[in-house]
């Protein structure tokens, strides 16, 4: 086309609609649910039934000095008329989902075209809408980077919940050591020596029952642990333990001990990974238990609903950016709308759990979501996934608490105006 024909404003005109026109009959034509119309019963008034000759027969590129006023008029028609048959895309999403999924960029298309005369739907789309070029070349990169972010969030989170889980674990089998460990102490303690009369003193009146001397528990640990020293040093033949229950208790006591020492370091280097040896010389005697059920709390009940919430708002993201490149409906605010998700994804992600009553809780009518039996990081991910529908239940109870009616036009006044009519 010569300069002379780009420069003139009727001519671009109509290379856009005619640019357009053609998109909309390969999107039409390539959905096996929309079809074009077969009886000229079926075309709209303003068209010839042969509407899709002429607009075939329409030659390219236009001339400037031919008159090209009937075929602008007859493609402005025949786009609004293919623009009610793609509904609900349009010629527009039609432009921008292309440009977006598929790479318009200068060296593609010369790999592409090498000799530049072929057209394709990139470059119709490019002609329709040269404005959507840069938009739809922030769109992908946005879309690249947020795909890439995602993948990373989802292994920190699926680390950081195995992190939880693993702790979990860790409390539980010190838990249960613990409670083995105190247990084989009252086992050894029922089996000590017990107070015996005093033969030194003078001897007892008739009647009179003697005075017991008071004899000294040791800690069962001591006992058992001198036991065992007695025995390797005494003769052979030498008894050193009262009975034989009280050799059982020292054996299931010293088992009982190995066992809660192998528990606390495994709970030590889920605290301390890379530390715990040094952490454990310097903090012979700390509650791991306590620690742990404290960075447990924070981390479940703090960090992994945030990271769900985010996670869920990103899988609806995703979804809802490929739902529409499959039918065809991108538009460049879903960028900003699809980041906006991704925000309030975490903030419900993060807080949902100040709405939600847990199993057994006492609750007051209308202020919470309900009882829920699921754990808060799978509450959280639902959160973030259903946005809409969780800001929709928090306006809800807001307008409970506070009395408020529902604004003009909303769901809840139509319900409400339907329910007085049927009264």
């Amino acid at each position: 086309m010569s300069e002379e024909s780009e420069a003139d404003p009727k001519v671009f005109v109509l290379k856009r609609e005619l640019s357009e026109v053609h998109l909309l009959l390969d999107n039409i034509s390539s959905n096996p649910d929309n079809r074009l119309p077969v009886t000229a019963a079926e075309v709209p008034a303003g068209l010839d039934k042969d509407w899709l000759r002429k607009v075939c027969e329409i030659d390219w590129p236009p001339a400037k000095s031919d008159d090209k006023a009937a075929e602008a008029c007859l493609l402005i028609r025949t786009k609004d008329f293919l623009n009610t048959l793609a509904k609900p895309a349009s010629g527009a999403t039609i432009a921008f989902t292309i440009l977006v999924t598929q790479d318009s960029s200068k060296s593609r298309r010369r790999r592409d075209e090498p000799d530049g005369a072929a057209p394709s739907r990139t470059s119709l789309a490019s002609v329709a809408y040269p404005d959507l070029l840069a938009k739809a070349r922030r769109f992908r990169r946005t879309v690249l980077w947020l795909s890439l972010f995602l993948f990373g969030w989802l292994l920190l989170t699926c680390c950081l919940s195995w992190g939880v889980s693993y702790g979990n674990a860790a409390i539980a089998q010190l838990s249960t050591a613990q409670a083995n460990y105190d247990k084989a102490i009252q086992s050894v303690e029922g089996t000590e020596v017990p107070s015996k009369p005093d033969t030194t003193q003078s001897p007892p009146r008739p009647g009179a029952q003697a005075t017991p001397v008071p004899v000294t528990l040791r800690p069962a640990e001591d006992l058992c642990l001198k036991a065992r020293k007695d025995l390797a040093a005494a003769a052979i033949g030498a008894t050193v333990y009262v009975s034989v229950a009280q050799l059982q208790a020292c054996e299931t006591l010293q088992q009982a001990a190995f066992t809660r020492s192998d528990a606390r370091l495994t709970l030590a280097k889920w605290l301390r990974p890379f530390t715990y040896m040094s952490y454990m010389t310097a903090n012979p005697d700390a509650d791991y238990l306590a620690l742990a059920n404290a960075r447990v709390s924070i981390l479940g009940n703090g960090v992994l609903p945030f990271c769900f919430g985010m996670l869920g708002a990103g899988a609806a993201i995703v979804r809802s950016l490929s739902r529409k490149m499959k039918l065809s409906l991108l538009t460049p605010r879903d960028l900003n709308l699809s980041l906006q998700q991704l925000a309030l994804g975490a903030v419900t992600g993060a807080c949902i759990g100040l709405f939600v009553a847990q199993p057994g809780a006492a609750t007051a009518p209308g202020t919470t979501l309900g009882t829920v039996a699921l754990s808060g990081s799978a509450l959280s991910f639902i959160a973030g996934f259903g946005v809409d529908a969780v800001f929709s239940t928090i306006e809800g109870i807001i307008q409970r608490i506070f009395n408020v009616a529902p604004q003009p036009g909303s769901p809840d006044s139509d319900a409400r105006n339907q329910g007085a009519k049927k009264k």
